[in-house]
């Protein structure tokens, strides 16, 4: 009885990890920026960029604000820190802005530790067959004219409305700096 019970839980909870929690060493190592601040990575760049293992285009939009955002249509994303505690990310479809969302450090929304920016959140997700939360991590460094992002999410879901499933992902990606 017992062990038919633990096998049945098995079942229904599912979980995944997924993703390339390495750096990838082809893109070069990542820079010591030329400030502690967060300003080297301001600038616009490109929404579509690269993963080391995988030949699709992520989206940084996506990445970002999420399934439910427009993401689809993005062609740029702008970063501006009009004061150090400030951050403005816009996303960009041509010259139409889409959307637009600034993080406040003393709120905590963002840190900006050794030149490089943390953000971090839960959103709700509901693609393709999975409905749930995401919790979300994304940190951003500048390297060799490109943002260079780490990606880590954990969502807890139901698959087909009635199992449950958690998954981790973790992904590196890099967006190349579009010219000002």
């Amino acid at each position: 009885m017992r062990s038919s019970l633990i096998a049945s839980l098995a079942v229904i909870c599912a979980g995944c990890a997924i993703g390339e929690p390495r750096y990838p060493l082809a893109w070069g190592l990542l820079p010591t920026p030329p400030t502690e601040d967060c300003r080297s990575l301001q600038g616009n760049y490109a929404d579509r960029g690269e993963m080391a293992i995988d030949p699709s285009k992520p989206s940084l939009t996506r990445e970002l604000f999420g399934f439910k955002s427009d993401w689809k249509s993005a062609t740029s994303v702008e970063f501006l820190m009009p004061v150090p505690e400030v951050l403005e990310i816009t996303a960009w479809a041509g010259g139409k802005r889409m959307l637009t969302q600034s993080f406040n450090a003393a709120a905590g929304e963002f840190t900006c530790s050794t030149g490089h920016v943390k953000l971090s959140g839960k959103r709700w997700v509901a693609e393709e067959m999975i409905t749930g939360q995401e919790e979300y991590r994304v940190e951003l460094y500048y390297a060799d004219r490109h943002l260079v992002a780490y990606v880590a999410t954990r969502t807890y879901a139901t698959l087909f409305i009635f199992v449950p499933v958690i998954a981790d992902a973790t992904h590196w990606y890099r967006f190349a700096r579009l010219n000002p």
